[in-house]
């Protein structure tokens, strides 16, 4: 009985140790906080030169989709790099209404913006933070220099798209659904069913799920049409991987539509991994340098 014992405890210490490590690794380093609209929003801020605003993925947070993957160690040799925790991830707020999200994600970088007495500044976003960054460039384009809407492309608002929000939230608060995701954003990567309930354990833990389905929920609410995009004059730069095949279509719609387009591929990246290539980074910086105005706070 003792050893069972012994050996539960154990299994427990482990377990927390494990958990404690995930988090601290998803997490990364505290920041800074402002209030946005009533929820507490999370924040780094470091560097100095024109500011740079990076806006993460879903499911990630401003330091795994950035900071672990050099981007802002990278950018910070040149300007002034600022995270930010999307509402419902992170260290930030993690409102459990559908109201909540939606285009209050991308007033929530405006008003970060204003929080720091920044007038404009570039502004790149990966997956769902293109997404954002997408939206934003139609509302608000005064307050954005130059743009890079990374690992993501152009999603049409039609019924079907709305559907699929729905039925993503659902599943997402339920704990489930991480796995399915990942296998439609790496199709290569091989997910049985062991691994993929083990995916489902991990980032259901990890993640509030009631806040993430939400958020899923919301997306609707940020699609862009075709004469929005066609009003864009920020400059802006699509990044995708080569093996990013299931999101590759959006980016190629965005030719021809947006005014002022390049389009960056970083080869033999796929969803994942892309932004932890050299390349990707590198192809941020050039772009945002390539309009470098010394841009400062504003008065």
């Amino acid at each position: 009985m003792a050893t069972i014992i012994t050996v539960l405890v154990a299994a427990l210490v482990l377990g927390a140790g494990w958990f404690g490590f995930s988090r601290w690794f998803w997490l990364g380093p505290k920041g800074h906080y402002f209030d946005s609209n009533g929820v507490p929003i999370h924040y780094t801020d470091e560097g100095s030169g024109d500011p740079v605003v990076l806006v993460h993925g879903f499911g990630a947070t401003g330091h795994l989709n950035w900071r672990f993957a050099g981007v802002v160690k990278e950018l910070a040799k040149q300007f002034r790099v600022v995270t930010i925790d999307v509402r419902g991830h992170g260290r930030s707020g993690k409102p459990a209404e559908v109201q909540a999200y939606g285009e209050q994600m991308v007033e929530d970088v405006v008003r970060l913006l204003d929080h720091l007495n920044i007038k404009r500044a570039h502004l790149a976003g990966y997956s769902m933070g293109g997404f954002i960054t997408l939206k934003l460039l139609t509302v608000h384009p005064e307050r954005v220099i130059r743009a890079a809407v990374c690992g993501f492309g152009w999603q049409r608002p039609d019924p079907s798209a709305l559907n699929v929000y729905d039925l993503l939230g659902s599943v997402f608060r339920d704990g489930v659904g991480f796995a399915a995701l990942s296998r439609f954003l790496d199709p290569e990567s091989s997910t049985g069913p062991l691994r993929a309930a083990v995916v489902d354990l991990v980032m259901g833990a990890l993640l509030d799920k009631r806040a993430v389905g939400a958020l899923a929920r919301s997306l609707g609410k940020i699609t862009v049409t075709e004469p929005a995009l066609r009003e864009i004059e920020v400059p802006v730069l699509s990044v995708i991987g080569t093996e990013d095949t299931s999101l590759r279509p959006g980016v190629d719609a965005l030719i021809g539509v947006l005014r002022h387009h390049q389009v960056t591929v970083i080869a033999d990246g796929t969803h994942r991994t892309t932004p932890i290539k050299p390349q990707f980074r590198v192809a941020l910086r050039n772009w945002f340098a390539a309009d470098s105005r010394g841009i400062t706070a504003s008065p």
